[in-house]
């Protein structure tokens, strides 16, 4: 059997389009299609923690990662990469994604349709990532997902650990003016 092959035919005085195919002709405007204003929400599809699938130690960590507003590690988990999707379908390949590590980041990084960040070695201290994304027609979701990050320091960088420090060093140079002075006072 033969096959008919499709034709396209403009129309340049009223714009429009034909194209036939096997079961007859479609005919549309151009001008008719619109941009889709869909704003896309964003999900947080896996976090690695140095480089190894997310385990939750903590109690708080525990649960849906996307129900999460807040995560707590300790200074040796400090290397995050997290891997988001925009909850747009029609052309994944074609959302954008925008990021920023308050705290770290001096302003939104545009990652394009890469949708992955990795923060490697992050200091001690308190951060939020914020993740904004774009359907495939380039509407940008302005509200961000958002993800509060804690990253405890060492033992010995806490401020309770100074204040230790310094009693215990104040203390032994007391005992060592308690004791000099018990000499001076037995010569």
């Amino acid at each position: 059997t033969a096959y008919a092959r499709n034709a396209c035919i403009s129309v340049p005085s009223t714009g429009e389009i034909w194209v036939g195919g096997r079961n007859g002709v479609n005919t549309f405007h151009p001008k008719d299609i619109k941009l889709s204003n869909f704003k896309p929400n964003i999900s947080i599809s896996e976090l690695l923690v140095n480089d190894n699938p997310f385990e939750p130690k903590r109690e708080k960590n525990k649960g849906n990662l996307n129900e999460k507003e807040s995560l707590t590690f300790n200074y040796q988990d400090n290397t995050l990469s997290f891997r988001f999707v925009a909850l747009d379908y029609s052309d994944p390949e074609a959302n954008e994604y925008y990021y920023q590590m308050e705290g770290y980041d001096e302003e939104r990084v545009y990652a394009g349709s890469r949708n992955f960040v990795r923060y490697p070695n992050l200091p001690a201290g308190a951060y939020t990532l914020k993740i904004w994304a774009t359907n495939s027609d380039k509407i940008l979701n302005e509200i961000p997902k958002v993800l509060s990050l804690i990253i405890i320091p060492p033992i010995y960088q806490r401020w309770w650990f100074y204040l230790l420090c310094l009693l215990v060093v104040s203390a032994i140079m007391y005992a060592i003016f308690q004791y000099r002075l018990e000499q001076a006072l037995k010569v």
